[in-house]
């Protein structure tokens, strides 16, 4: 997997480029900071489909929560823990790393 490591200000010099770089590619480019992911550029259209995803996996654990509702409230926390507990943190398809450290 090919890793591009960057400083901050590299990052901010090339900021355009990198963009660029996520839209014709269509991957993602993972930013850290002291060797710790900080941020992730992801192409548009897969953050629109994250977006997509995440409205109908709360509405289905709405209407789940709405069925066995016998007058017991929900902590939002508690909700947003059940909604993730299965998504794998793991990246679905290849990304670049970008890090402050430069080798």
């Amino acid at each position: 997997m090919e890793r591009k490591e960057l400083n901050m200000s590299e990052v901010r010099e090339k900021l355009a480029d990198i963009i660029e770089e996520v839209k014709m590619k269509n991957e993602s480019i993972i930013i850290e900071k002291y060797n710790k992911p900080q941020a992730a550029i992801v192409p548009y259209p897969e953050y629109e489909a994250f977006e997509e995803w995440e409205i109908e996996r709360e509405s289905e654990l709405m209407k789940k929560l709405m069925k066995k509702d016998s007058g017991v409230r929900y902590n939002w926390e508690d909700v947003k823990k059940e909604l993730f507990e299965n998504v794998s943190a793991k990246p679905i398809r290849k990304s670049k790393k970008v890090s402050k450290k430069a080798k």
